[in-house]
């Protein structure tokens, strides 16, 4: 297992090291975005974190301004919700990288479970008690796994079913069984692994 202090440590190093180009990568992304779909470029929702505490999390905006984000808890390959470049951001992870200021407020880490959406949260009420001991992140294990969920998901016939029943689960056992016995060293290698898997998956 991580120690936290030195995990807290390393995040925020890294993040300000980080930081520099992931604001121009910010801009970029945004001025692409609002040409093609003028409107807000950031993206809060409110998410389940650490301890069972709610926090904001941010992103880079990958829909249409006028569909609603607060629908479903889970995207479809070629939703018809997203913009093109928001398919793009998507694929790049740099829809993420607005996230980098949750991590230096505390709110995640750069390697940590998922934040559970609000769509599912009942899925967790009395359950899985043990993932809400730690940072949710931006790479985790089920990041690579699950690299391509949204074509995973659009083979389903119930894709909401298949997500409650099966992946709920799947992912929740998978976060604790890791990172309650992996050391900081395999866990950043996550990022590694996660940007492998970004660029060549």
């Amino acid at each position: 297992m991580c120690n936290p202090t030195a995990k807290r440590a390393i995040d925020c190093i890294l993040c300000i090291v980080a930081l520099p180009l992931a604001i121009i990568l910010i801009m970029v992304s945004s001025i692409f975005l609002y040409i093609e779909s003028p409107g807000p470029v950031i993206f809060k929702q409110k998410r389940l974190g650490r301890d069972r505490k709610y926090f904001m999390m941010y992103k880079i905006r990958k829909f249409h301004p006028d569909e609603s984000e607060f629908g479903r808890g889970y995207t479809l390959a070629s939703d018809t919700r997203c913009t093109k470049v928001g398919l793009i951001l998507e694929k790049l992870k740099f829809d993420e990288l607005p996230q980098l200021y949750n991590i230096l407020v505390g709110d995640m880490a750069i390697v940590g479970p998922r934040p559970i959406t609000l769509f599912f949260e009942d899925e967790y009420q009395s359950k899985y008690d043990q993932l809400f001991q730690y940072r949710p992140g931006i790479f985790g294990p089920n990041q690579i796994l699950y690299r391509n969920e949204g074509q995973l998901l659009s083979e389903q016939d119930d894709p909401e079913h298949y997500y409650r029943t099966i992946l709920v689960k799947d992912k929740a056992e998978r976060d604790i069984k890791y990172f309650s016995e992996t050391n900081c060293f395999r866990q950043y290698l996550l990022i590694a692994k996660g940007i492998y898997s970004t660029i060549f998956k």
